[in-house]
Formats: structure tokens, sequence, C-alpha cells
């Protein structure tokens, strides 16, 4: 603080000005850095949200072919039933086979990329069961068929099942943990932004008090000392502490007064020896 009270009062306001500058420069920047911060978490939340959803599409989908599946076995492997609903479970098998290409690409993690693979891996043994119990079937074996259909095409497919749930659960875990946490970096940005500001009010409060209270200080000083020498009061010890525009008017002043005193001193004494002289005569 001594080293700005011997500032010019202009490099003083400027350098005042540029700590509020400085202090909006960084209230920007930051708030800069937390926007972006913010939409990338955003970003990933709904990232997560569309892999929670392409994953209950693959469930829902599974579950359809398992369904076909099953009516198929029931029913012996009818030709009727067959060509109404092989179609259908192609097209859905397309459509699961691209989910799995879009999950593969999005998930990254170890624990998701491990779960994706229990999943394709119970469901290629349920289509392997599936198919080889239509097989049976479509030839004729009705005991071999539905002997495979309880021991193997329907547990494969309960496995299959149950690792989908697995995987949606733990993408849901993931969707519901990364919008909290974006909830919570918004909320962490607006107490540090709060924070930041209250300190910038703060410092520039206090910078503007200071800056103020340096020059108008002087200044009323040099006024006082003004009042006095008008007064006739040539006695006032006038101190400088400072090298600025209102220590040099405080320094003038006081030379001034300096001058005036022994100028009196000079006339007083002239006039006394001026009254000597003439009591003499």
């Amino acid at each position: 603080m001594n080293l700005l009270k011997n500032l010019r009062i202009g490099n003083r306001l400027a350098v005042g000005f540029g700590a509020v500058l400085l202090l909006m420069a960084a209230l920007t920047g930051f708030s800069y850095l937390r926007f972006e911060a913010s939409t990338d978490m955003v970003e990933h939340s709904v990232e997560y949200d569309r892999r929670a959803r392409v994953t209950d599409a693959w469930a829902a989908r599974a579950a359809l072919n398992i369904d076909r599946g099953m009516a198929i076995a029931k029913s012996a492997a009818h030709p009727t039933l067959i060509n109404d609903v092989e179609p259908k479970m192609k097209a859905t098998t397309a459509e699961i086979n691209d989910l799995y290409a879009d999950l593969s690409k999005s998930i990254t993690s170890d624990k998701g990329k491990a779960l994706l693979a229990e999943v394709a891996a119970a469901r290629q043994k349920h289509l392997d069961a599936r198919n080889k119990t239509i097989d049976l079937l479509k030839v004729g074996d009705f005991p071999g068929g539905e002997q495979l259909l309880k021991e193997s095409t329907v547990p494969t497919a309960e496995a299959y099942i149950a690792a989908i749930k697995n995987l949606q659960a733990f993408q849901a875990e993931l969707t519901q943990e990364h919008f909290a946490e974006a909830i919570a970096g918004n909320v962490r940005s607006e107490v540090i932004l709060l924070v930041l500001l209250l300190t910038g009010l703060g410092i520039g409060a206090a910078m503007a008090w200071f800056i103020g209270r340096s020059i108008t200080r002087p200044i009323q000083d040099a006024v006082k000392v003004a009042e006095k020498v008008a007064d006739g009061d040539l006695s006032t010890d006038i101190a400088v502490n400072s090298n600025d525009e209102c220590g040099q008017l405080l320094s003038a002043l006081q030379r001034m007064t300096s001058n005036l005193s022994q100028t009196v001193s000079s006339v007083r004494q002239n006039a006394e020896g001026v009254a000597t002289a003439s009591a003499q005569i």
C-alpha cells in the first residue's frame, strides 16, 4: 500500500482500474472454462443415456425373438408358422446386430466391455440351441427337439435375458452417476463463481476506498493548512507522506508557510529596528 501512495494519481487510478479489469477477466475465463466442462458433462450424460436406450432396445428385440422361437418350437415347427415368423426373426436379428455394433463402438469401460461380451456369448449359445431345436423339429424328431428345448433352448434364453439385464443395469447406473455428477459440477461452479464474485467485489471496494482515501485525505490536509495560513497561522506542522501530486502540493504549502514565516519574521525585525531608531532620534 505504501508503494501505491508514492505513485502518481493517474498511475494509481490505472492500477485500480487494471485490477478490476483483471478480476473481470479472471471471472470471465473461469466462467468459460466451467461452461465448457459443464457442456462436456452434459454431452457424456446424454451419451450414457443413449447407450442405456440402445441396450433397452436390444433387450426388447431379444425377448421378441425368443418368444417367436419358442412359438415355433411349441408348434413342432409348423411350416405355416415358420414361413410367417422366420422373416420377422431375421429382420429383428439384423436390428440386434446393428445395436450390438453400436454398443461395441461406444462402450469404453472395461466392465461395460466385459458385460457386453457376456451378452454376445449368451446370445450365441441361445441361437445355436434354438436353431438345433428347430432343425430337429423340421425333420420330425419331435422327442429330440422337445428334449433339446427343455435342456438347452430355454436355459440359454434365460441366461441371454439375464446377461442383457446386467448390461441394462450397468448402463442405467452410469447414466444416473453422470447426471448426478453434472448436477454436482454445476452446483460447484455456482458456488465458486459466487465466491469469486464476492471476492472481486470486496477487493474492488477495498481498492476504491484506499485509492479514494489516499487522494482525498492529503487534499483535506492541504485545505486545512491553507485555511490556517489565511487566518494568519504560520506555525502549522505539515507532514508529507507521499511523493504523488498531493504530496507535492503539501510540500509546496510547507515551503510556502516556511517562506512566509521567514518573511514575517524579517518584517517584524525591520519594524522593531525602525521603532528603536525612531525612539533614539
